[in-house]
């Protein structure tokens, strides 16, 4: 059976939750990367990327660890992809 670990830091090394949760207080830390995209149509559509480390496995024991989420947030009221 797999060594099932809940947390991990950014380079995937398995961590325990007092480190993890320092860490996750550290937004320097969480943020992976930003980045604004405006539309060369129309200038007044834009959208955010951002990537950020989770920490947390949410592999569910299937597969490598997933720690990083990456979103779209749109500038439309609501708009927001994974």
């Amino acid at each position: 059976m797999a060594d099932l670990h809940l947390w991990y830091d950014r380079q995937g090394q398995p961590l325990d939750a007092d480190t993890a949760n320092r860490l996750l207080g550290n937004m320097e830390y969480a943020r992976v990367a930003r980045t604004r995209i405006t539309s060369a149509s129309d200038p007044d559509t834009e959208w955010d990327v951002s990537t950020v480390w989770l920490g947390v496995n949410y592999s569910f024991g299937e597969g490598p660890p997933i720690i990083f989420e990456t979103m779209v947030f749109g500038s439309g009221d609501g708009d927001q992809y994974m």
